[in-house]
């Protein structure tokens, strides 16, 4: 059944429009702002195309606040950065020249969009998408990467700065962060990155399966950082679209712009007129129980969750228990429906999260 309907939605206008963006190297979003791409398959001749698909390397520019004419340079400067890359070589360029180019809202939806189309490609491995950035690229890797982590097999930030994106979403989607010891203007980038290390290492430390990192800070090469190793590493890690244990945090004060809310993370969503608290993170933890068919979850700031369910995850055919705060608040058979699978596709448009049913938890109050 799922099979079939994601075969319907292949065939549909939606479809059609998305793929046509990458034919014609440009990425629309909804309200009509526009992104050119690059795009090229590198890949050794006498190698035959993997069985899952070819792997997707989406790499972003530096720049920033310049010149239309400077961001156009470092746009043709991204494209051949990685000389090691073997796959999908997709190279965005930001529409707007301000120094928050690739870490606004209108950003987060053109560079979905992007990936929405991507996983319409027959000859693509929805599950090795790679998302690299370079400098101002970078900036937007440190954003793009924890808010969209559901959406990369690993991440990759160079000579980076970040808004304060919360790193705990990164469980099951690796990093790799390079700096050199001297990129110190206008601020202290190394500083700034060994503060996240430090964040990543005490997420590994109190969650060793579920973070990983890389981290080199490159002596004597200053401000110039060749990480031309990092296209090498990111291809080591493929994702898990149906993780057993999920780490969602959103708002809390960060700069709402660069920190978009988002309705859906792997297979947790929100409802969408609840509103995120502005003051403090409001966070879900959720882990799946394949033995017990039962779901945990951990919740703060939302009063109702919804869990999106397949029978890949937990026996849809068995009652379903489910615990939120300690406290059994569903015990259950979850019914599959079409309707469901329609929603969750045209929701979230990958082939890899397709579910046949969805429950919704409320949140014990307390007192």
């Amino acid at each position: 059944m799922a099979r079939s309907h994601w075969d319907g939605y292949e065939q549909s206008d939606e479809a059609e429009r998305l793929r046509a963006m990458l034919d014609n190297r440009v990425i629309v979003a909804s309200d009509g702002l526009e992104m050119p791409i690059s795009i090229e398959l590198i890949w050794d001749e006498d190698r035959p195309m993997p069985e899952a698909g070819y792997p997707v390397f989406i790499s972003m520019h530096g720049g920033g606040a310049f010149t239309e004419q400077e961001n156009l340079d470092q746009w043709d400067i991204q494209k051949t950065r990685y000389p090691g890359v073997r796959g999908w070589y997709i190279c965005p360029h930001s529409p707007m020249d301000t120094w928050d180019q690739w870490h606004n809202q209108a950003i987060f939806r053109l560079i979905e969009t992007l990936v929405h189309a991507v996983w319409l490609r027959d000859d693509v491995d929805p599950n090795r998408i790679y998302l690299t950035g370079y400098c101002s690229g970078g900036n937007g890797v440190y954003q793009l990467g924890p808010v969209m982590a559901d959406h990369y097999a690993a991440v990759s930030a160079t000579k980076a700065l970040s808004e304060g994106a919360p790193l705990a979403n990164l469980r099951n989607c690796p990093i790799d962060l390079q700096w050199g010891e001297h990129d110190e203007e206008p601020v202290d980038r190394p500083e700034h990155n060994r503060a996240n290390v430090a964040e990543l290492y005490e997420l590994f430390q109190e969650d060793r399966k579920g973070y990983a990192f890389r981290e080199i800070e490159h002596w004597r090469q200053g401000r110039f950082v060749n990480d031309k190793s990092t296209v090498n590493w990111l291809a080591r890690w493929t994702r898990d679209p149906l993780p057993s244990r999920v780490v969602w945090v959103q708002g809390g004060g960060v700069r709402p712009s660069s920190n978009p809310i988002r309705r859906d993370f792997y297979w947790l969503c929100i409802e969408a007129d609840v509103q995120v608290p502005a003051d403090a993170p409001a966070s879900i933890v959720g882990q799946l129980d394949r033995r017990a068919n039962a779901v945990q979850l951990w919740v703060e700031g939302y009063p109702e969750v919804g869990i999106w369910l397949n029978d890949t995850m937990l026996n849809l055919d068995r009652p379903i228990t489910v615990y939120v705060n300690g406290e059994r608040v569903l015990s259950d058979v979850a019914r599959r429906t079409e309707a469901v699978m329609a929603e969750s596709i045209q929701a979230l448009r990958d082939p890899s999260r397709v579910f046949s049913s969805r429950v919704w938890v409320p949140v014990p109050r307390r007192d």
